[in-house]
């Protein structure tokens, strides 16, 4: 039968159509063929339940293209195959079904790889809303589309619903992976998080000290470096929240956890250990150490300077407004002036947010 629609030879196709349970995998289907084969099909009025079936196979062959371009980041090509693979599902076998639904959710997740959280967004809540309809939720695809939900409503900045989003995928997370799994850890981390963001300082502990605890008895268990950097980023949200809880000694900790298991895994030539570097510099002012506080932020805007040219960023921006708050401590008014004016010259440059603006300048007025 792929012999023949490969052929273009679709009224043999048809007439074979009844076997289409047994598709000879063997012979590739050209997919240039495929889809005019499904519309010659649909015209002559052939038994619904075959054409489905039909467009079923047909879409697991445009599916398995677009999860290669997705996993090799060509994002725009595999979004246009999912497109295709719509307009199939959709007109063949409806709009409120499994595939409908799976294919939407892939959708959201590329565009969330893309950034375009607006749209991702748009595509993702289609996606829940036709998974509910369904007699299961119990789809991994359901559970990434409600994670990418969340993530899309935390980068604009929507906290309350991206809390519903999180708190619902925890729910469903047990039931589809393992609870030491790196998904449901993941899950648990980014809940502590986005609490972390909200403010919300003891539901953020509750859920960050819950992946910790697991997360360490993983290491234990496999000392990989993808376990380090879930490790990592868990000790790095902790130690935030130790700090703005005033707990520098247990913020710390954390941090200088986090710096140790970035160094097990070889990650010391990247901005998540500049941050770390800084992090910890930023905590010893809090704590008036300021020479100790000195020594990290240099040590931070070297690691930054080898790895990238790009002075116009937040990273490089809170490394010198924090080296200016301890030469202001030190005494060193015109090195602190100097490095003040730098961070307001980059701030004017990347961000219009008057609050932290305002801040630096308060920085500054105190040296006058």
């Amino acid at each position: 039968m792929i012999d023949a629609i490969n052929r273009g030879d679709y009224a043999s196709a048809v007439s074979h159509i009844s076997q289409v349970d047994n598709w000879d995998v063997d012979i590739e289907l050209d997919l240039n063929y495929g889809i005019p084969f499904l519309l010659y099909a649909d015209s002559l009025e052939v038994d619904s339940a075959l054409i489905d079936s039909a467009a079923i196979y047909i879409g697991k062959q445009l599916e398995e293209i677009a999860i290669t371009e997705f996993a090799n980041g060509n994002y725009e090509a595999a979004v246009q195959q999912y497109d295709i693979l719509l307009g199939i599902y959709t007109h063949f076998i409806g709009t409120e079904n499994l595939y409908v639904a799976k294919t939407y959710s892939m959708v959201g997740v590329i565009l969330c790889a893309m950034g375009d959280y607006e749209n991702a967004e748009i595509i993702l809540s289609e996606s829940v809303k036709i998974w509910k309809t369904l007699p299961s939720l119990l789809h991994l695809e359901y559970l990434y589309a409600l994670l990418m939900l969340s993530e899309s409503s935390v980068r604009q900045k929507k906290y309350e619903i991206a809390e519903q989003y999180y708190l619902a995928s925890l729910a469903l997370a047990p039931k589809l992976c393992r609870l030491d799994s790196e998904t449901y850890l993941s899950i648990l981390g980014n809940v502590g998080s986005l609490y972390l963001s909200m403010e919300n300082f003891s539901k953020a502990e509750e859920y960050l000290v819950d992946s910790i605890g697991v997360k360490l008895d993983m290491l234990k268990r496999n000392d990989s470096i993808a376990y380090h950097e879930f490790y990592s980023t868990h000790m790095n949200n902790l130690g935030y929240l130790y700090r703005y809880k005033g707990m520098y000694a247990n913020a710390l900790s954390c941090f200088l956890e986090e710096k140790n298991s970035r160094k097990i895994s070889n990650d010391t030539l990247s901005l998540e250990y500049v941050v770390v570097l800084h992090n910890i510099g930023a905590l010893y002012s809090d704590m008036y150490d300021h020479n100790v506080a000195e020594q990290y932020c240099v040590d931070a805007l070297k690691c930054y300077n080898s790895i990238s040219s790009d002075t116009l960023s937040l990273e490089y921006l809170h490394i010198l407004s924090t080296l200016g708050d301890i030469n202001t401590y030190k005494r060193n008014y015109l090195k602190a002036e100097m490095l003040y004016l730098m961070s307001i010259k980059i701030y004017n440059s990347i961000s219009n947010d008057p609050l932290e603006l305002a801040k630096l300048y308060s920085q500054l007025g105190i040296l006058y």
